[in-house]
């Protein structure tokens, strides 16, 4: 994964010209991806037994985490989600072919809606996403935890904080992070209080120990 980091960091940059402009046609394209998705006569094929309220979600989350990533540069940020978005639609029964088609329909809504020069800045990003198709499948079925190296008993608030990226809800992810380090600082300090009077007590009465 270090190889596409690095590969990201050389290869994918936005103008700030051309961000601006994707978000302020962000509805344009949006309506433009929907309409141009739920008319595929292989639809079913794609997202499975799921409403097409699901894959509008989907493309709604996706347009407002694309505005932050070209906005703030997160493309480190981009390869760690995309793998996860992969892993977490195709659980719920999309299938890994959804992906490359959708970033296809983006590509032509950003055509259509964006001039000539900025486009070409924000298609590349799609191109350089739908040739790394068959790498982020592959990258989605391994097991070990690819986003984020958290410790097991935060493990189940890593879906909350990954949602508020997608969403674009930075504001939102921010307050949950300081929560999360607030409650975890608490924890350790007791965690490391309970092994000193441990070590204190296996040392013998009257002892301060500092770890």
């Amino acid at each position: 994964m270090e190889k596409l980091f690095k590969e990201a960091d050389i290869k994918l940059h936005v103008s700030a010209e051309a961000s601006d402009e994707y978000e302020i046609n962000k509805d344009f394209m949006l309506d433009f991806v929907n309409n141009e998705m739920s008319k595929r006569k292989d639809l079913v094929q794609l997202i499975g037994g799921n409403s097409l309220q699901m894959m509008y979600d989907n493309h709604r989350n996706h347009v407002h985490f694309m505005i932050n990533v070209f906005k703030f540069s997160l493309f480190e940020m981009l390869v760690r989600l995309v793998p996860w978005v992969y892993k977490s639609y195709h659980n719920h029964g999309f299938s890994y072919e959804y992906f490359p088609v959708e970033l296809k329909a983006w590509k032509n809504a950003v055509k259509k809606f964006l001039s000539k020069s900025n486009a070409s800045e924000i298609i590349k990003i799609y191109d350089w996403l739908i040739n790394k198709h068959k790498k982020m499948i592959e990258l989605s079925k391994r097991q070990s935890d690819f986003i984020l190296k958290i410790e097991e008993e935060w493990k189940d608030k890593k879906n909350e904080f990954l949602s508020y990226i997608i969403d674009g809800d930075f504001e939102s992810a921010l307050k949950f992070t300081n929560k999360i380090l607030k409650s975890y600082n608490e924890m350790s300090f007791i965690k490391r209080a309970d092994e000193a009077l441990y070590i204190a007590k296996r040392n013998g009465r009257n002892r301060c120990e500092i770890i």
